[in-house]
């Protein structure tokens, strides 16, 4: 990618930014030759503020690794310290930490993808990658860990803890720095409803948002006249709430809607694509029980989005998975995979489920080794059941590393954060699970990962 998205992401970032932002920083650096050379960090800045303080930081004669969490920070300092991150300097703890040109920096960015739902700023910076330890130094890094103050269970656990990815990546990737700065503007779903042809439309924003640069447009189902497509930022009317953050609500007459989508913009550039569904006018006859006693599927949203509990997070995909058509089974004994799913044409899927990418190499292992184990035991008493392997992530799909492991090869299909979201998006008017499943495994080669492909 050229310079030119990069100063387009430095413009939008500084209308995006308010004072009192929060920063968080994680890295990882090694150094050589009296330089500290970064191999992986995330920077994160937030409108809200952080509730727990992570910070922390390790430092050897080899490498460098910690986090950084601050809370109100200056408009100023934070537009400064992104633009130093663009040019793959990091100072954090007074330490200068850079990455290596391979022989020039690189730039990619998630913002290019115009099929998301959710849209932060985002600018990838790449380098050379420098780091592939010996097994003598890992030796050495992995008992430094183990007893620093915090104690760490090695690299691997330590990266898994900052979300840098595993230890497998470490000489298979190009060295990086990712900037995500999210939007002084979103929807509060708690208070946004479409009920009995009414539309509710509530935003939360930053103090310091400049509330003119917002614009919401919304698109009912069904679509019976093209004025049905309006613009409604007019119709908002802005408060302080409580709290002390600009609250936005527009109440919309919708005759006729049983689901609409609402798009949120800052200054043109989109930054939430979200779908309302009318719970008395479901068409899914299995999604109108669940929101029945779960209005507006909040409580399955959070367990598959939100919950730290891996448990929860199982039987939000069960949920999910139901409400799609398909029959899930949750497995109790402990040698098993997270999930069996079944589909109406005969297809056997088994599923292991993961919050974090620390495990991620072993829940695929895992699922390789118990899909053949049962592939071989139906052959043996004669049932010809196709059986395949699912892995669901609820982290996004950039955050999925796979390097090392070839998905395709292993017949693995991999759902991540925007698979599941377009699933919540899809339950309204019912799918086909057999053509979910084929869809993912005709399309299995033709990405690092695998995912459904829900558009078709």
């Amino acid at each position: 990618m050229s310079d030119e998205f990069k100063d387009t992401f430095l413009e939008e970032s500084s209308e995006w930014i308010c004072e009192n932002y929060s920063l968080d920083i994680r890295f990882f650096s090694i150094k050589e030759n009296g330089n500290i050379l970064m191999q992986a960090c995330s920077v994160s800045l937030n409108p809200l503020p952080l509730i727990h303080d992570n910070s922390f930081i390790i430092e050897t004669d080899s490498f460098v690794i910690g986090q950084l969490q601050k809370n109100d920070m200056s408009k100023e300092y934070l537009i400064d310290f992104v633009e130093c991150c663009s040019k793959g300097t990091v100072n954090v703890y007074d330490k200068e930490m850079a990455l290596k040109p391979d022989p020039s920096l690189r730039y990619y960015s998630e913002m290019l993808h115009t099929d998301k739902w959710f849209y932060n700023l985002h600018l990838k910076i790449s380098g050379h990658n420098i780091y592939l330890p010996q097994k003598n130094e890992l030796r050495r890094i992995e008992n430094e860990l183990r007893s620093s103050t915090p104690p760490f269970d090695g690299l691997n656990d330590a990266l898994g803890w900052l979300d840098l990815g595993g230890l497998h990546l470490l000489g298979s990737r190009s060295s990086e720095i990712n900037i995500w700065i999210n939007p002084p503007v979103e929807l509060n779903f708690e208070n946004c409803s479409l009920i009995n042809d009414g539309l509710t439309v509530c935003l939360k924003a930053h103090p310091d948002f400049d509330t003119n640069t917002a614009q919401v447009a919304i698109c009912p189902i069904p679509r019976e006249h093209v004025s049905s497509r309006r613009q409604i930022t007019t119709e908002i009317k802005w408060s302080i709430s409580e709290g002390q953050y600009k609250e936005g609500i527009a109440e919309i007459s919708l005759k006729g809607a049983d689901s609409v989508l609402i798009i949120l913009l800052i200054n043109g550039g989109t930054v939430r694509r979200q779908w309302l569904l009318d719970a008395n006018k479901a068409r899914n006859n299995r999604q109108i029980p669940v929101q029945y006693f779960d209005k507006e599927l909040k409580m399955a949203r959070r367990a598959v989005f939100d919950l730290p509990d891996s448990n929860k997070f199982e039987e939000g995909i069960a949920l999910l998975l139901f409400m799609l058509g398909f029959t899930p089974a949750v497995q109790l004994e402990t040698d098993s995979p997270d999930l069996i799913a079944y589909t109406p044409g005969g297809k056997l899927i088994l599923i292991e489920c993961t919050t974090r990418i620390a495990d991620f190499s072993s829940k695929v292992g895992k699922l390789v080794d118990r899909r053949g184990g049962l592939e071989k035991s139906l052959k043996e008493s004669s049932h010809h059941s196709v059986v395949y392997g699912a892995l669901i992530c609820r982290l996004p799909k950039d955050q999925v590393a796979t390097s090392g492991i070839d998905l395709h090869e292993n017949r693995i299909i991999l759902l991540t954060k925007e698979d599941l979201e377009q699933g919540f998006n899809l339950i309204r008017n019912g799918v086909d699970p057999d053509k979910l499943v084929e869809d993912a495994i005709n399309s299995m080669g033709d990405d690092e990962t695998i995912p459904f492909n829900f558009d078709k």
